[in-house]
């Protein structure tokens, strides 16, 4: 182990890659964003994950679920319009938290 000192951020991308949560950037950008991405579904909901090009959202409105879903490709193409990584998300999965 080496004694030099490793950037605090160096070492959460790293973790955040072991998880596979995705880029600690990216999903920072995610969170941004989403409010004007989602609209009113985006005060009931919270991206928390990417996985290989699949955003992970969660809710506990079973109705906000469901309009996610019906949303998810007009939504995908608002976050690649907005986002400085373009189409890295290309899915979403909505997961409904109890």
């Amino acid at each position: 182990m080496s004694d030099e000192p490793t950037r605090l951020g160096h070492g959460i991308e790293r973790v955040a890659r072991h998880l596979g949560l995705g880029p600690v950037a990216l999903i920072q950008q995610v969170l941004e964003v989403w409010p004007e991405v989602a609209g009113t579904l985006g005060e009931v909901s919270e991206p928390t994950v990417i996985r290989d090009g699949q955003l992970v959202v969660s809710t506990t409105d079973p109705t906000v679920a469901e309009a996610l879903r019906w949303r998810s490709t007009t939504l995908v193409t608002r976050l690649a319009e907005r986002l400085s990584t373009g189409g890295v998300v290309t899915s979403i999965e909505v997961r409904l938290r109890r």
